[in-house]
C-alpha cells in the first residue's frame, strides 16, 4: 500500500469547501493551513499509504484504506477497540472503472467522483481541488474528516496543541523545510 499510495508523491495543496486548505508533503504530513473553522485550522495528520492518523492526539478521526474500502473512525482508539466501538462512522468503496467513491447504498448525493484534478460530489455541491501531486485517497479522507466534523453529536474535538498543552501555531514555511519534524 505504501508503494502504491505514498511513495513517489511529491506533495501539493488541496483546496476544499469554505476556504479550507491543506498542505501535503512527500513525507506523508498533511496539515491544515486555512479554515474558517478554528477547530480545524492547524490540524495535522500522517499518511502512510494505508492509514491517516492524527499527528497529535487531538483530531477529528482516523482513516483506514485497503485500496478498495475506505473506513473512517471517530478516533484511532475506536479502530483498535473490539465490539461496538470498532464500527466505522463512514465507509466508502472505490470503483476504479468510474473513478468514484460510493457508499453501499450508492446514493448519488453521497458519491464522490474524480475528474482530472477535482474530487466532486456526483449530485449536489462540494468539491476538493488538488494542486500538485497528492495521493487521491488522502483527499477523500479529508471529505470523510469533514463529514465527521459536520455530524457533530458525540465527536470529541480538541484544538491542536503542543505536548505541554499550549496551542500550536506553526507557520506554513516551517512545514516546507523538509525536515519531517513538523
Amino acid at each position: 500500500m505504501n508503494q502504491l499510495f505514498k511513495e513517489g508523491f511529491k506533495g501539493g495543496n488541496i483546496k476544499g469547501p469554505d476556504e479550507e486548505e491543506w498542505l501535503y508533503r512527500a513525507n506523508g504530513i498533511l496539515k491544515n493551513t486555512e479554515s474558517l473553522n478554528p477547530a480545524i485550522k492547524g490540524q495535522s495528520y500522517l499518511w502512510d499509504g494505508e492509514t491517516l492518523r492524527a499527528k497529535y492526539k487531538n483530531s477529528f478521526g482516523f482513516g483506514v484504506w485497503n485500496g478498495v474500502t475506505m473506513q473512517w473512525y471517530r478516533s484511532e482508539e475506536a479502530y483498535t477497540n473490539q465490539g461496538d466501538e470498532h464500527n466505522p462512522v463512514v465507509v466508502y468503496y472505490w470503483d476504479p472503472l468510474t473513478r468514484e467513491y460510493h457508499t453501499a447504498s450508492r446514493d448519488p448525493k453521497q458519491t464522490w467522483k474524480w475528474t482530472r484534478h477535482f474530487l466532486a460530489r456526483k449530485e449536489g455541491g462540494g468539491e476538493w481541488i488538488m494542486e500538485g501531486n497528492v495521493p487521491e485517497p488522502v483527499i477523500m479522507f479529508l471529505q470523510l474528516l469533514r463529514q465527521t466534523f459536520e455530524m457533530g453529536d458525540d465527536v470529541v474535538l480538541h484544538e491542536p496543541s503542543t505536548p505541554s498543552g499550549e496551542p500550536r501555531d506553526e507557520p506554513v514555511a516551517d512545514l516546507l523545510d523538509g525536515s519531517g519534524e513538523h
